[in-house]
Parts: structure tokens; C-alpha cells; sequence
């Protein structure tokens, strides 16, 4: 008799984690419906992260604890979770987040009313620094800005998605077909906008589920609140990455316009954070003459004819800091 998959796969990596994994894990527990994997890697955590991930994971029916003796990162780590995964479906939730109450069953009957290639889930953010999702009480932070249920073609897809200007891999669940053919970029951040391109360029159909399903924990420590040059550098290159592999995919007006103003915004968004890195401003002009070969005036124009005046206004106050920058030439 053939083995029976589990329908669902969450992994989840993590390193020097002790105090936010018991809540991530019993968010899972809480709200497991029928068969589920749950995969925790330990990225050579300093801290009693495997202790815990072991204890916890004995209350699951079907849960493994994967281990590196060198830290390898949080790109290679989701790539050796996908390796390991054996789920219908996957889902990566980070060890310092939270699943919040109804998500699985509600993620459970999307799959089995339509089993569509991707799931997308809206999120929380909230700033507790330790316990369950009984703290999560922020608001709802929309992943997609389309209407809620089924939906078709990569066009609206990426409309949506960079419409709403969230990438992050955990609030997409992929069927694993899908997400098998996803690789993360190994030594580096912002994975998340690196490896997107693949999942949505193998996406057929699509559900939007307009609800959040994670309470995301703002940290200090975390990658997202301590910046520095490096993440810069890796951010741009993502972002770089992202408009050469989506342009191809964008055929309509509509996903081409968010596609580029995606772009543009979080090409400002390292600038504005670069002022003092003579270097890494440089790699920001650079970048900028590499995608914006007309200065832009496609996305400036863009933004009037959706009656964006003050976006158009706050965009053309950004690139002129980049207009008197001299491009580095890596």
C-alpha cells in the first residue's frame, strides 16, 4: 500500500529562537487539522532552540527536527526544508511568528474545495516580545489587492501582489509541485523577493483568502530592524532580480505599471536609507539607470493617470538624489 502524503507540510527555520518558538509550534498544535507535517530546522542555534523544537514536537503525530552544525542562513534553510518536505502543500512560517486561530481549517477547505496552486493570506503584525497569538491585536495587513476568492492568470496575480507590496514567502502556501520548483538564494536576505519570480511563474491558479492568517512579531534583532549595508546591497539585487524575471511575464498594462512602481518604491526605500553609504548609494544609481531607462517617466506618468499626484510628487523628490549620484560600475 502506497504511502499517504500529508496534505499540508509547515516548515519552519530557525535560529537562536528559544523565545518565540514554544508560541510559534503551539499555534501550530492548536489549530492542526487532520494530517500535517511539521518540519523545524535548527540553523546551529547558540540558544536551547533544538531542546525546545524537540519537546514540542513530540506533540505532534508526524514531526521532525532537522539540524546544522554551521549556520548556512535563512535562504539555504528553506531550501533544505523543501528538500525535506513531504506535504500536498507547503507553508514556511517563520519560528518568531504565529498561525492564528481558524487559519489551517480554513486553509483546509480551500484545498480541498479547488486545490489551487497557490493560497494567499493576509497578516498581523504585532510587537509582543514573547507569548501566543492571545496578543496578536493589531490590524489586518492586506497581501493582495484584488477581490477575495478564486482567481486565474499571472497577470492579475502580480497586479495584486506587488499592488499590495508583500512578498514575503510566508503568507503564500503552494501546492508542492509549485514550490518544488523554487530555489532561495543561499547567503543572502530578502530571499523572499529572489525566489518569487519561480513560484509565480509556475502559479496557474490562484485563491485569495482575505483574511490574516499569521501574527507577524516585530523584534528587535530581526533582519527588518537592524538594516545595514549588506542587506542593502542584498536588497537591491533582489529587486533587480525581480523586475528582470516578472517583465517577461507581465503582459498587460495593468501588472506591467505594478511591476515597475514596485520597483521604483523599494529602489527609493534603500536610497532613502543609503544617504550616508556613499558605496551602497552609488549601487542604488547604478540599479536605477539599469531598470529605469527612461527615468521613470513610464511610472510618473502612470501614477497621474490614476490621479496619484502626491505619489508622483513624493517619487520625483527621491530620484533626485539619485540623479546626483555617480553610478558605481560593479
Amino acid at each position: 500500500m502506497a504511502d499517504v502524503r500529508p496534505w499540508l507540510s509547515v516548515l519552519v527555520p530557525g535560529r537562536n529562537v528559544e523565545r518565540y518558538l514554544p508560541a510559534c509550534l503551539a499555534s501550530i498544535h492548536n489549530e492542526q487539522v487532520g494530517d500535517i507535517e511539521v518540519l523545524v530546522l535548527d540553523d546551529a542555534s547558540s540558544d536551547a532552540t533544538a531542546e525546545i523544537a524537540r519537546q514540542w514536537l513530540q506533540r505532534f503525530a508526524n514531526a521532525r527536527l532537522l539540524q546544522r552544525e554551521q549556520n548556512v542562513g535563512i535562504g539555504e534553510g528553506r531550501n533544505i526544508l523543501l528538500r525535506e518536505a513531504a506535504g500536498e502543500y507547503i507553508w514556511f512560517v517563520d519560528a518568531d511568528d504565529v498561525v492564528l486561530p481558524g487559519a489551517l481549517r480554513s486553509l483546509k477547505g480551500i484545498v480541498e474545495a479547488g486545490s489551487p496552486d497557490l493560497v494567499l493570506c493576509d497578516f498581523v503584525p504585532f510587537r509582543a516580545e514573547e507569548g501566543g497569538q492571545e496578543q496578536v491585536n493589531g490590524s489586518r495587513k492586506r497581501t493582495f489587492l484584488g477581490p477575495a476568492g478564486a482567481g486565474t492568470g499571472v497577470d492579475s496575480l502580480l497586479a495584486g501582489l506587488l499592488a499590495a507590496r508583500q512578498l514575503h514567502v510566508w503568507s503564500k502556501i503552494a501546492r508542492r509541485e509549485v514550490m518544488r520548483g523554487v530555489t532561495f538564494p543561499v547567503g543572502k536576505v530578502f530571499e523572499d523577493n529572489a525566489a518569487m519570480p519561480d513560484l509565480l511563474a509556475r502559479t496557474g491558479s490562484y485563491y485569495y483568502a482575505g483574511k490574516a492568517w499569521i501574527g507577524y512579531r516585530r523584534r528587535p534583532g530581526s533582519i527588518m530592524s537592524s538594516i545595514d549595508a549588506r542587506c542593502r546591497l542584498d536588497f537591491l539585487d533582489s529587486i533587480a532580480s525581480l523586475q528582470r524575471k516578472l517583465a517577461p511575464l507581465a503582459s498587460t498594462a495593468e501588472a506591467r505599471f505594478a511591476l515597475d512602481y514596485f520597483c521604483l518604491r523599494g529602489l527609493l526605500w534603500a536610497t532613502q536609507r543609503s544617504s550616508a553609504d556613499p558605496q551602497a548609494l552609488a549601487a542604488c544609481a547604478r540599479t536605477f539607470n539599469e531598470l529605469f531607462a527612461d527615468n521613470a517617466r513610464g511610472v510618473l506618468s502612470g501614477c497621474l493617470k490614476r490621479g496619484w499626484l502626491l505619489r508622483a510628487m513624493k517619487l520625483q523628490l527621491g530620484m533626485r538624489k539619485l540623479r546626483g549620484v555617480e553610478p558605481d560600475r560593479a
